[in-house]
């Protein structure tokens, strides 16, 4: 398994905790949206490393303590470098904690997060020449997505989500016309039924279908179980 898959996995996990605390859904939330902004890496290579990251090398022990006010300079200088420069600091060999990587994160102005992972992908976000830089540009007319018709398709999945009577089948029938809808749309309606748009419009929309069902499964398995049972 790879950490985009895994990152699939509590997705779907999470969209079948209706009863979760909120802390718990905004966690694996948080936790799925760090897993699909790494590179796409085998569990072992993911392992070795965060525990890089979390564990000091030992040949650094001793050694005078980071610059962070020389790194977060550096990390400036990159994002206000020309966009076809390549980034040339590797945080991997910096042995970054996770108070450092929240240091780095709130002198850039973002929000850092409880674990490192996510933090560390947040800093590598970062590290993107020319975001920082100035540069007169005229900017296209940005697309305003269709309200109504983002309305009707989430009032469509949100249908489909409460009928109990439901099979699979019918989910999987009445399903089929949000296919037509375009990206920007079917990703706001995955935004507002609480899932992360990752992905391309086909892997967004199996996603969507993949909760229904798994929803509508749990609905049967509860119904069959609250049923009466004769005398």
């Amino acid at each position: 398994m790879k950490t985009h898959q895994l990152a699939t996995f509590f997705d779907k996990l999470n969209s079948l905790g209706d009863s979760w605390a909120t802390p718990v859904r905004t966690a694996l939330t948080e936790l799925t949206t760090a897993l699909q902004e790494l590179p796409d890496q085998t569990i072992k290579e993911f392992v070795k490393s965060a525990r890089k990251v979390a564990t000091p090398d030992k040949a650094t022990k001793g050694k005078e303590a980071l610059d962070l006010n020389a790194l977060v300079a550096q990390i400036r200088a990159v994002r206000e470098s020309s966009p076809n420069n390549e980034s040339v600091i590797n945080l991997d060999s910096l042995n970054l904690n996770n108070n450092h990587l929240k240091d780095i994160l709130k002198a850039f102005g973002e929000k850092p997060t409880n674990t490192v992972v996510a933090n560390m992908a947040k800093v590598r976000q970062l590290l993107r020449p020319g975001v920082g830089a100035t540069v007169t540009t005229v900017e296209p007319p940005a697309t305003v997505p269709d309200t109504q018709a983002i309305e009707e398709g989430l009032r469509l999945y949100e249908a489909l989500l409460e009928d109990r009577k439901l099979s699979i089948a019918d989910v999987r029938a009445g399903f089929e016309p949000l296919k037509a809808y375009p990206k920007p749309i079917i990703e706001e309606i995955s935004r507002r039924a609480g899932y992360t748009p990752a992905g391309s419009q086909a892997t967004i929309l199996e996603r969507l279908l993949n909760n229904l069902e798994g929803i509508k499964m749990n609905q049967h398995r509860s119904d069959r179980i609250l049923a009466p049972t004769g005398t």
